[in-house]
């Protein structure tokens, strides 16, 4: 008997390669054996049109159709295999038809684009790779076309103002691409030119701001956030913004109108209460500030575990087991879990989910019943509670955080073994790291050059020790001259496990100095 999956498996395998001349024959051979297969039809159409067999490719696709008429990947793949052919009209029907099935269907608002660039239907391209990019921002290709059509246009005076618009939005959509990829000064270039075609757009005043204060310009930034109200005196991400970068300068009590009025504009906007309870927390505010931490659980890309044991409310525990969770960065973890003792003091069993990483680091922590790695299986447990809620649900103030230092705790065998190996260096013994994690989004704002310790490398009688792991290490290689640093971490924490070679040398500094990271919350 035929196993027609198995076919059709191994048709995709070579596709997948690219070995399009495979592919066909097993496609062919499961459709002998089965002729209702709509996706093998499909597959079959895309393996002859890369070989250019545009008839064939044509027939697979209308079959395919044919047996599933609400597939909107089929009406696009035989829309663009026309469009291909020159059959524009045709083609169009079929994308448009596409588009029907599936709205928002970013890859036919680019085929779309592409077929009305090559009719020199400039506006209508344009308005289409813009759709492609509001659903999908990442569509790279449609990103692409975009900035070469407005490129092409934008040394010719542009009469209307539709058409103003139009190429203010283009600018617009290829400066946030270019911002989520990192190129800022690209970003930067496109909201410009939105603003030279449409001096009082507010989203364009918003969005290059939002890009200089990436950059950490942020007197630039103000300016632009300030600009975007005058043009929409509502406009509640830009009063959030603002108050972001006045918080940044240091102007807490503008910062805080600023967010305020954010909040009462769109009242449940996460971003806006989430910046908010930041500063509060920042001026020692915790009776409002912890409560609106929870917002963070609203925000975008967070989210909350979908436990179904009940969220810990801070009562006595009585007896029952509660879960402690490790909910967001290693240095995170390491400042709060000084808060087990406290819950562990409610007269309960206290179990910690934890990164693997600090399995071991964590193992002597007072107040934790039982430790147990992210992904692994956990036992029965009563109630829950994410880390960093803890001090808002035991409603700690400035002169209650638990203050037991240390209540992390370097093996003694390893802090023995690292004394030995730095007591030939003599003088002030000082730790230096630079580099955060460079996936965090603010990690520009906090890790700095390696360059930047150069003028303590001069000062007579220190000697630097690099406990930098990771990203950032490479730097040491770019050192010249007198700048000497000791560089221990091809050698840390390896055989011992996470953090714990980096603790025991610690010990023997008489300074740590370092980037918002894991490595001062461990210090």
């Amino acid at each position: 008997m035929v196993n027609v999956a198995n076919i059709v498996a191994q048709a995709r395998k070579h596709h997948q390669h690219r070995r399009f001349g495979k592919a066909e024959q097993f496609y062919r051979q499961a459709l002998r054996a089965n002729g209702f297969l709509a996706d093998a039809w499909h597959g079959l159409g895309e393996a002859c049109q890369a070989q250019g067999n545009m008839t064939d490719a044509v027939a697979s696709f209308h079959e395919a159709i044919r047996l599933d008429p609400s597939n909107a990947q089929f009406h696009l793949s035989l829309g663009a295999n026309l469009a291909l052919q020159g059959q524009t009209g045709e083609a169009i029907s079929w994308v448009q038809e596409a588009l029907r099935l599936r709205p928002g269907f970013a890859e036919a608002h680019y085929q779309l684009g592409l077929i009305h660039g090559s009719l020199g239907q400039l506006d209508t391209a344009l308005l289409q790779f813009q759709l492609a990019l509001r659903v999908n921002n990442e569509l790279g290709d449609a990103a692409d076309q975009l900035e070469k059509l407005l490129a092409a246009a934008n040394g010719d005076l542009i009469q209307n103002q539709r058409r103003l618009h139009l190429f203010a939005r283009g600018h617009c959509n290829l400066g946030i691409v270019r911002s989520k990829e990192g190129k800022l000064d690209d970003a930067i270039a496109h909201y410009r030119w939105a603003l030279q075609l449409l001096p009082d757009d507010a989203d364009a005043h918003h969005s290059l701001g939002a890009a200089l204060q990436q950059r950490q310009q942020l007197t630039e930034a103000i300016e632009c956030y300030r600009e975007a109200l005058r043009c929409r005196p509502e406009f509640a991400e830009s009063f959030c913004n603002l108050g972001y970068a006045l918080m940044d300068q240091g102007d807490f009590a503008e910062a805080l109108t600023n967010l305020d009025q954010s909040v009462r504009l769109k009242p449940d906007f996460a971003e806006a209460h989430g910046t908010r309870s930041q500063l509060r927390l920042l001026l020692g505010d915790f009776e409002q500030g912890w409560p609106e931490y929870e917002w963070r659980w609203r925000q975008p890309g967070v989210q909350p575990r979908g436990f179904r044991e009940q969220l810990w409310n801070g009562e006595g525990l009585d007896g029952r087991t509660i879960l402690i969770h490790a909910e967001q960065g290693l240095g995170d973890t390491i400042q709060f879990i000084r808060y087990a003792a406290l819950v562990k003091q409610r007269g309960g069993r206290v179990l910690v989910e934890c990164q693997p990483g600090l399995r071991r680091l964590l193992g002597g922590v007072a107040g934790i019943d039982a430790l147990f790695v992210q992904g692994s299986r956990l036992p029965a447990f009563d109630t829950q509670a994410p880390l960093l809620s803890l001090p808002g649900i035991l409603r700690t103030r400035i002169d209650t955080i638990p203050k037991t230092v240390p209540y992390l705790h370097a093996d003694p065998k390893l802090v023995t073994h690292w004394q030995r190996q730095l007591k030939p260096h003599r003088g002030l013994k000082v730790g230096i790291a630079w580099q955060g994690n460079p996936v965090f989004r603010e990690d520009r704002q906090r890790s700095i050059p390696l360059t930047g310790f150069a003028a303590l490398a001069n000062v007579r009688g220190v000697q630097l020790i690099s406990l930098q792991k990771g990203p950032g290490t490479e730097q040491l290689a770019e050192l010249t001259g007198d700048f000497r640093v000791l560089d221990l971490a091809s050698s840390l924490d390896k055989a011992s496990g996470p953090f714990m070679d980096t603790a025991a040398i610690m010990k023997g500094l008489d300074l740590v100095i370092c980037s918002d990271s894991a490595v001062a919350h461990l210090a």
